[in-house]
């Protein structure tokens, strides 16, 4: 009886232990699945790190010096939460840094563009090139050679660049029209502007004495057929919408003008003495009374804004071509607007110095240094953090400054070096995408192409 008892309870026993060795496995299973690992401290949630880098091949990265592997979609799973330094190397290519912050349960999403410690160089136009500017693609570029060995050279032209290779496989130039009496002194003085539709169907030449249309497709000179009168002073001009309307501040009214009717309609009248307003790449965002509003051709409507208000003292908006958020100035203060999520999220004491086209990228300046800051915005959670980091780049001229359409990264000239040079708002990494060439080189005007592959230069030497 003894004995059979004794049996009777190592049997229990067994029984009880491979439960217990089952069960818990399972629930390790269950919690690692969930993302949760075992640490000296007790089981602890995890996140993701998911990567977007341009090229995507041949990748080896590093958090705080270790090497990981990524899965078949670019992330690194099962991080633990804390702040990380992302390496990123790639053979043939200069390498990326940048600071990431891990959160549990949430997927970081980091975005870069490695560039090529030497890049190829491809020279498009032989010189007399004075100023040029880039369709919306950046496939498309018009120029104005002013002078040249050869009289039929001269003049303003349109260069196609085809898919294919960097710069594409094949070029075709079309002369668009002469430097004429109408035009001439502007081009002589350099006093005028090249507007390109969205399209690439109209150009328009903006010059002191008068705002011509012409056919991007084709030759036509600038003429009394086509100039545009106004009976109201030009502020400000831009195209609205893809090759028709155009968009113009005169003083306090904002205007929207059709070039195919050749009428204007008044999209708002301000008290100040210029309109507050912004241009997405599908509308215009204006203020009047603390109430925003947007506007597409023909088409005002209100902008609902749930259980906020928008600061006192507004005096300027700046977006980049999302039609979700904007950047708000007031009182010497910035703040950044979710129109998605209606929330409205101080920025601090700064200016704005430059806006990614994803309007959540922004390099800013307190007037003695210059600050990267990133948008993140959490629809799960509902929030919006605004993340400022202090830079090492210094005498940033907002007009030399470009974002690659991508948002990822943007190009600069640096005055200490006459460089080019390519950063993120992460900024650990700054990479010199040109040289200064010469003791007298001078890097004058660049553009990005929409796919950000690669960089338009004019190059004075």
């Amino acid at each position: 009886m003894a004995q059979t008892w004794t049996k009777r309870l190592i049997n229990i026993g067994f029984f009880l232990l491979s439960t217990t060795i089952v069960v818990g496995g399972g629930f390790l299973a269950l919690m690692a699945a969930r993302g949760n690992v075992i640490t000296p401290t007790g089981i602890t949630g995890t996140g993701t790190i998911r990567l977007y880098i341009s090229p995507e091949a041949d990748l080896t990265v590093f958090l705080d010096e270790q090497q990981q592997k990524l899965t078949s979609n670019k992330t690194i799973d099962n991080v633990l939460p804390g702040e990380y330094e992302l390496r990123i190397q790639k053979e043939g290519f200069n390498q990326w840094q940048q600071r990431v912050s891990v959160k549990e349960g949430i997927v970081t999403e980091v975005s870069s563009q490695l560039f090529p410690t030497t890049l190829p160089i491809s020279q498009l136009t032989t010189a007399g090139i004075q100023n040029f500017t880039t369709s919306r693609t950046g496939r498309v570029i018009y120029y104005v050679t002013d002078t040249a060995a050869i009289g039929s050279n001269i003049g303003i032209w349109r260069l196609d660049l085809e898919s294919g290779g960097l710069l594409g496989t094949n070029q075709s130039s079309t002369k668009l029209t002469n430097i004429t009496a109408e035009i001439k002194d502007s081009i002589a003085a350099n006093t005028y502007e090249l507007l390109p539709s969205a399209n690439d169907s109209k150009l328009l030449i903006k010059t002191p004495a008068g705002l011509y249309l012409l056919d991007a497709t084709r030759y036509n000179e600038p003429s009394a057929l086509n100039r545009l009168n106004f009976n109201y002073s030009l502020d400000s001009i831009s195209w609205i919408n893809d090759g028709t309307n155009l968009l113009i501040r005169s003083g306090n009214l904002l205007l929207d003008y059709d070039t195919a009717r050749a009428s204007t309609t008044l999209i708002t009248y301000a008290n100040s003495s210029s309109a507050i307003y912004t241009q997405t790449d599908n509308a215009v965002y204006y203020i009047v009374d603390k109430k925003l509003f947007k506007y597409t051709p023909t088409r005002n409507t209100a902008v609902t804004l749930e259980n906020i208000s928008l600061p006192d003292g507004i005096s300027n908006l700046f977006s980049g071509n999302s039609d979700t958020s904007l950047v708000i100035s007031a009182a010497n203060k910035l703040y950044f607007l979710d129109i998605s999520t209606s929330s409205l999220t101080s920025i601090g004491a700064y200016s704005l110095k430059s806006i990614a086209p994803s309007g959540k990228e922004l390099l800013l300046t307190d007037s003695k240094q210059i600050f990267a800051a990133k948008v993140n915005i959490s629809l799960v959670q509902n929030l919006v953090n605004v993340k400022i980091n202090p830079t090492d780049l210094q005498e940033l001229d907002n007009n030399l400054i470009q974002w690659a359409p991508s948002s990822v990264y943007f190009v600069f000239i640096d005055k200490k070096t006459n460089s080019l040079r390519a950063s993120s708002s992460s900024v650990l990494t700054t990479n010199e995408v040109m040289p200064k060439l010469s003791a007298t080189a001078d890097i004058g005007s660049f553009k990005i192409s929409s796919d950000s592959n690669y960089i338009l230069i004019k190059i004075k030497d």
